[in-house]
């Protein structure tokens, strides 16, 4: 008898004691659980944070670029009215598009008085914002030049013609207008990057322009880099 006693006693213990092992397992768990809830909230209310400054950011930004539109649209009501001059957000900064008409004569890439006065206004309205690069691109319609012609001599193709007046414009802004020449570049499209039709004569006339690009200089930047 005494030696089943001693045996249910022992059978007791080690069910208490299993049971204590298991409820501090149980207790290690839900402290474990509890922490892992505690960190997932708190990274949540990181991204939370993060998504609010990311959308100030954007406001902010969008804020600006309508303000820089703005300044850019100074004392050009009359052109823009007209359709010579438009300026609209585009992907790499602000797309400041000026009609040929406006600088050179057909075929040529000297800047007539009209261009020299529009250009003027652009620069001095760029002087009012900082840190902006400007590239100035030339583009044409699909026109080719005509071989053994005098202009031919000079601009054998498109890419040439585009080339100069893009330069003429670089030059007038950084010689004449004060620029600085460190800020700017000139680029050449021909008649491959149009943005209308070449199938008629409105079109074709849309698409012989100067587009002069405002970007960011942090933004390129972190492209060159």
């Amino acid at each position: 008898m005494k030696k089943i006693i001693v045996a249910l006693s022992g059978v007791l213990l080690l069910i208490f004691f299993t049971a204590g092992c298991g409820s501090n397992q149980i207790k290690a768990e839900n402290e474990k659980l509890k922490t892992e809830l505690a960190d997932s909230q708190k990274e949540l209310a990181r991204s939370k944070q993060r998504e609010m400054e990311l959308q100030l950011a954007v406001k902010a930004e969008q804020t600006k670029c309508e303000n820089d539109i703005k300044a850019l649209s100074n004392g050009f009501n009359r052109e823009i009215d007209d359709g010579q001059v438009s300026i609209n957000k585009v992907k790499s900064g602000i797309a400041v598009n000026m009609a040929d008409k406006l600088f050179f004569e057909t075929g040529k890439a000297d800047i007539q008085p009209s261009g020299k006065k529009v250009l003027k206004q652009f620069a001095e309205n760029l002087k009012q914002m900082q840190d902006k690069i400007i590239r100035i691109d030339g583009h044409t319609d699909n026109a080719k030049i005509k071989e053994n012609s005098e202009l031919y001599k000079i601009y054998p193709t498109n890419w040439e013609l585009a080339a100069a007046r893009a330069i003429n414009v670089t030059r007038y802004l950084t010689e004449k207008c004060g620029i600085d020449p460190v800020i700017v570049s000139a680029s050449t499209y021909s008649y491959y990057q149009p943005q209308d039709t070449n199938s008629t004569k409105k079109g074709r006339a849309n698409n012989r322009r100067i587009e002069i690009i405002v970007m960011n200089k942090q933004v390129v930047d972190i492209i060159k880099h």
